[in-house]
Order: structure tokens, then C-alpha cells, then sequence
């Protein structure tokens, strides 16, 4: 299952690399783990949940219309709500001032 939150942010430097330097994900149950590879565009980077956090969010950054998208990847079985639920925690606890709305599409 793909679960896609897609933020819409105020104006500012990029929400994604905000993210992933900010030290508090790791409270929330989450860590970065990629920020670039080769032959993948800039502005993307991969969060995978720790603990009980089953699955990934690879996140990406556009710049130009202020929106950062998540796609949420699970695999074996696993339920994406309790990692989906810490990365919105983790935004609206540590990103409140940037984050204008928040949208959950179930693919």
C-alpha cells in the first residue's frame, strides 16, 4: 500500500531539509537515512520509522509551489497509520509555524 500526505507550507527555505536536520524526529520515532543517491533529482530524501514504526517516507520538495510530498511505502503487510501518524505529529509539534495544511491520500 502507498499512502501519500502531501503539506502545504508557508513561504521560507526548503520544509524538507528543515526536516531532515531537525534532531527532534528522533522523539517521534522517526530518522533520516538518505539524502541523496546517484542518478535521483535533488530535493528528495528518505525517512524510515524506528522502533515499532513499520515502513518508509520518501520525501520530496518543491520549491516553487511550497509543497512537500510524502509517499509512504509499507511492505510485507504493514499498516502505514502508525508511521503516518508520527510524521503529522512531528509536523504539527516541531513545524507548526511553516505547515499551512496537511492532506492524506490512500492509494
Amino acid at each position: 500500500m502507498q499512502t501519500i500526505v502531501q503539506v502545504i507550507a508557508s513561504k521560507g527555505t526548503s520544509l524538507r531539509q528543515r526536516i531532515i536536520k531537525d534532531k527532534r524526529l528522533k522523539p517521534f520515532g522517526l530518522e533520516a537515512v538518505e539524502m541523496k543517491r546517484m542518478g535521483r533529482r535533488d530535493g528528495w530524501s528518505k525517512i524510515r520509522g524506528t522502533d515499532d514504526l513499520q515502513g518508509a517516507i520518501n520525501v520530496q520538495w518543491n520549491g516553487a509551489a511550497k509543497i512537500l510530498t510524502c509517499r509512504v511505502v509499507n511492505k510485507l503487510g504493514g499498516k502505514p497509520h502508525s508511521i503516518i501518524g508520527a510524521l503529522v505529529d512531528y509536523l504539527l509539534a516541531c513545524q507548526k509555524g511553516r505547515v499551512q495544511s496537511v492532506q492524506v491520500i490512500l492509494r
